[in-house]
């Protein structure tokens, strides 16, 4: 009796250990906002940071999570912005192309369950269509991906998760429809997204901005 009682305490203290010595779970969310900061730091054109975004984001892409769509959309974009660093032409279109395909492949990964996904107060449904659609609205049109960037925005304002999304991620939608439609050269409804854009955050740069165009507009 006594010698099962050392073996029961002896694997309880070997299992302790063990646990002891494993390393702590990664916090995904913790990564994201770390891998965010250096995402947004390529973004301002800080080009040592675009390869360590693309690095940290393929790691949380990898990983079997349900935050995987906006993980691939951010890595998809951080690859884009590769294509834009890059100095030959050739390893300009791969990386872009490469990019662009990887946010397609973040937009399919989509499911019912991402409109109700929260990330920062943000759903991840429509976090992940504003990265797509800011993208690929910004690449020259020899991409062709200009055209799926507005049905990423027309699917994010159909959206139910729409009205839950904080005032500063309607307002940048409704930027980024307004410079599509500027593009179409359709200044009513440029004008109507502008409108949209303030009313939901009055405040800030993307309000300044949206001031200074409708003035051009006229309106």
């Amino acid at each position: 009796m006594r010698k099962t009682r050392f073996a029961t305490y002896a694997l309880i203290a070997t299992l302790l250990a063990l646990f002891t010595a494993l390393p702590a779970r990664a916090d995904p969310l913790a990564d994201f906002t770390a891998a965010e900061s250096i995402f947004r730091k390529a973004a301002a054109k800080e080009s040592s940071a675009t390869d360590e975004a693309v690095r940290r984001f393929e790691q949380l892409s990898a990983a079997d999570s349900p935050l995987s769509p906006l993980f691939t959309a951010y890595l998809g974009a951080a690859q884009t912005m590769q294509g834009r660093d890059a100095w030959m032409p050739w390893t300009k279109m791969r990386a872009t192309e490469r990019g662009l395909d990887t946010l397609e492949k973040a937009l399919r990964r989509l499911e019912l369950r991402h409109n109700r996904e929260l990330v920062r107060g943000t759903p991840v449904a429509i976090e992940v269509r504003l990265v797509a659609a800011t993208t690929f609205i910004a690449v020259p049109s020899m991409f062709n991906r200009y055209d799926l960037g507005k049905q990423a925005l027309r699917d994010a304002f159909a959206s139910p998760a729409f009205a839950a999304a904080p005032a500063e991620v309607k307002a940048s939608l409704h930027q980024q429809a307004a410079l599509a439609a500027g593009r179409d050269k359709n200044p009513r409804e440029e004008t109507a997204h502008l409108k949209q854009a303030l009313e939901a955050e009055p405040t800030g740069a993307i309000a300044e901005a949206a001031r200074r165009r409708l003035q051009a507009l006229g309106s």
